[in-house]
């Protein structure tokens, strides 16, 4: 459901933007620089809704009045100012007399933006004063950059944040990576085969995912080996080959598949046509998500970065016969952004579905076209590999989730693709052969808890060093370790009651869902 300005009801489960709403989000350049996860993570995080893109994102903060992170200039990390900030409403002082705050300067002036950075929607959020207190100073301020400190200091628990969604900044994502999760990807076949990512919720597919996006690449770049915190990391990422001295190597691009795909399989029309509107919408938002993904991979502006990126073929793709090549980025994202945006005004029309004028296609053509040597800036491929990771599969219809699969596998394209889902996604005859799928064109599936089962203490000891990382980076906090919070046994007549519960209530559930 759609209000008049063509955003998505709050009030509602967010599934789409109309295309007159598309047009005027994609025209707000205080978006442009922000990455869609970001944009994604940060209003399903407010609002508590499901968001499956990043038009329904932008129209979710605008409305809500949630305020975004202003992107610094160069991308640099911002400095810790010489003063303590408070925002207070404007006029309002108080006496400081005692502590900290004796004899200090007090002076109000107006909030500002950073130099050069993109101005803040004026609409969103009124500009508050700032109360600044002067510090006292021994000598003249050094002309170096603070170095960065701890980015996680300040979280008062952690241990809350229990999402990979939920962690707002990327420094503090690779704080609280731990690197032995890496281990269950398989390295000699990681970037040249399919691979299926199983888990249940919480076992860290999306993790995994993020780590290979270009944000979190950048920041390991930035803070490489000199961080103690991210040292073993950084060499974890270059043994990967995503990484290296000069930068990050691959260009990782991650596409969540949201209810709005499967809302397609409601369509009363014939599957052949819903088929064809599935792998068209895929095949735009693949394609939007890839540009935008090498732009920040570069470091370039956007949307401007665009035009010096070259789409050198069209690889025979069907639906591209209007578009010549070589063309420019922007050029095939405006194309890409038109067919999205078609499909999402006619999908909100309250008239009749005309889909046989819909933009549609045949197959998922967008893995040929985004093909690592196929863009290129200033005559060098935009990265070495391509990888694209689809996640949340699971909530895509088991008609969409089988056709995507097993177009991807036969596509047989040069570009790493990972799918995501949870085991909830699994037919049972699925389910009871899972972890035995391999084939000559895909590698073995990789099931996380099947991989931690056959070895229980490295695991121990990768959910030991987890804990202590967020330890490490707690508020207010005396323990050293977290194993000092454990039992070291869970033995006696007290816990074998207790397991004996347990047993007895899964045995009730199964029973009730398949019988005896």
């Amino acid at each position: 459901m759609t209000n008049s300005d063509g955003f998505s009801n709050p009030g509602y489960m967010p599934l789409r933007v109309s295309a007159e709403g598309i047009k005027h989000l994609s025209s707000l350049t205080q978006f442009h620089s922000i990455a869609d996860n970001i944009l994604i993570r940060l209003a399903g995080r407010r609002t508590r809704l499901t968001v499956p893109d990043r038009w329904v994102a932008i129209a979710l903060i605008l409305s809500n009045r949630i305020l975004i992170p202003v992107p610094l200039p160069h991308g640099r990390p911002q400095r810790k100012p010489a003063h303590r900030e408070v925002l207070r409403p404007f006029g309002v002082r108080r006496e400081h007399a005692k502590g900290e705050n004796e004899g200090r300067e007090v002076r109000v002036r107006g909030l500002r933006t950073p130099c050069r950075s993109p101005p803040q929607y004026p609409q969103q959020f009124g500009c508050d004063p700032l109360v600044l207190r002067t510090l006292r100073t021994t000598g003249p301020l050094s002309a170096r950059p603070t170095p960065q400190r701890d980015v996680m200091r300040g979280i008062r628990n952690p241990f809350r944040l229990r999402r990979a969604e939920s962690i707002d900044t990327d420094d503090a994502f690779l704080t609280l990576f731990e690197p032995g999760i890496l281990d269950v990807l398989p390295q000699e076949t990681l970037w040249n085969s399919v691979h299926i990512i199983r888990s249940a919720a919480g076992g860290g597919k999306t993790s995994l995912i993020r780590m290979f996006t270009p944000a979190s690449l950048i920041a390991l770049f930035r803070r490489g080996k000199s961080d103690s915190k991210t040292r073993e990391l950084y060499q974890r990422m270059k043994e990967f080959e995503a990484i290296d001295e000069t930068g990050p190597k691959i260009l990782g691009v991650a596409l969540t598949c949201g209810p709005g795909y499967s809302m397609l399989q409601d369509l009363n029309i014939e599957q052949a046509r819903k088929d064809r509107l599935f792998f068209g919408l895929l095949n735009a938002r693949i394609t939007l998500a890839v540009l935008r993904g090498a732009v920040q991979l570069r470091g370039l502006p956007f949307p401007d970065g665009l035009q010096g990126i070259l789409i050198a073929s069209s690889k025979q793709t069907p639906s591209l016969q209007s578009v010549s090549f070589p063309c420019s980025a922007r050029k095939l994202y405006e194309w890409a952004e038109q067919r999205e945006a078609a499909l999402c005004e006619s999908l909100d029309s309250l008239g009749p579905l005309k889909s046989e004028s819909l933009p549609g296609d045949e197959a998922l053509y967008s893995l040929a076209l985004i093909d690592p040597d196929n863009i290129s800036l200033d005559g060098m491929p935009i990265a070495h590999r391509v990888l694209l990771m689809m996640d949340d599969i699971h909530k895509l219809t088991a008609h969409q989730r089988d056709l995507l699969v097993r177009t991807v596998i036969d596509a047989r394209s040069s570009v790493g693709v990972w799918i995501a889902e949870r085991f909830e996604a699994l037919s049972a005859q699925e389910m009871l052969s899972s972890g035995a799928e391999k084939g000559r064109d895909y590698g073995e599936t990789i099931e996380i808890e099947s991989f931690w089962r056959a070895r229980p203490d490295k695991f121990e000891r990768l959910t030991t060093k987890a804990a202590n990382r967020r330890i490490e980076e707690a508020e207010d906090t005396e323990l050293a370790s977290f194993s000092s919070c454990l039992q070291e046994t869970i033995t006696g007549l007290a816990w074998d009651q207790r397991f004996t519960e347990i047993a007895e209530i899964v045995a009730s559930r199964v029973k009730s869902k398949y019988g005896n």
